[in-house]
């Protein structure tokens, strides 16, 4: 009896410890099944000016922002608000135009980080040019936050790119119309002396955006400017009947 009277305590004292261990391993897994937060996603085309669309003052932080058939508003003040909505189509489509006639993005990478641009890149105009950035919406703060800083560095690469132009005739066929991006999927032909066969995307202006479609055929002029590529004098076909 001794004998199982001393081993007693021990046997649970260990029972205790395997049990403390126990708790201790089994939270460690809990933290790596926590949700992640997740990353917002701009679903609207960016305001595309420094000043108000109404009275062409520039903006503060009094601005009222709104979004309106897919684009971004900002103007001054309530009573701006109140002007606009008299005209809303009249102001909103100072808005449009800004954006069909953007010069196109210079660069290959995001602008902000300096990072490859995934196929869902955030396309935007600001001050009469196209920009790419990531499609979370942190690069797109951080440009807000100084875009003149950005506006320089487009500048910059667009100077570079200027000095490398060349054009080639373009046919293809559209895969898709990709109007939250302003682009069209195209599959194209070989482009001789530049690329193969092959299926990629192509930012076009609004015009060309709406008389897309899919399965329709199209003949353009490409145009490269360093690392950028882009479709001219776009004209379409419509697909072949089945």
């Amino acid at each position: 009896m001794k004998k199982i009277s001393h081993t007693l305590p021990t046997i649970l004292g260990i029972l205790g410890l395997l049990t403390l261990c126990a708790c201790g391993q089994s939270s460690a897994p809990m933290a790596d099944k926590m949700p992640k937060e997740a990353v917002a996603k701009i679903d609207y085309k960016p305001y595309p000016f420094h000043t108000s669309v109404v009275s062409d003052t520039k903006l503060d932080a009094q601005a009222v922002v709104f979004v309106q058939d897919g684009y971004e508003v900002k103007v001054s003040n309530q009573d701006e608000a109140k002007t606009y909505k008299k005209a809303p189509a009249q102001f909103l489509a100072k808005i449009r135009q800004a954006y069909a006639d953007a010069k196109p993005y210079p660069l290959s990478k995001c602008v902000v980080c300096d990072m490859k641009l995934e196929d869902d890149a955030l396309f935007f105009v600001y001050e009469g040019r196209q920009f790419k950035v990531c499609s979370d919406e942190d690069c797109y703060q951080v440009f807000q936050k100084d875009p003149a800083k950005y506006v320089k560095l487009w500048d910059v690469a667009a100077k570079s790119a200027a000095t490398v132009t060349a054009r080639y005739p373009f046919t293809g066929r559209v895969v898709a119309v990709v109007p939250e991006r302003h682009a069209l999927l195209i599959a194209n032909e070989a482009v001789a002396g530049l690329m193969g066969a092959m299926t990629m995307e192509f930012t076009v202006d609004d015009p060309a955006l709406k008389a897309a479609a899919k399965d329709a055929n199209l003949t353009a002029e490409l145009v490269r400017e360093g690392d950028s590529l882009q479709l001219k004098n776009i004209k379409f076909s419509p697909p072949p009947s089945l």
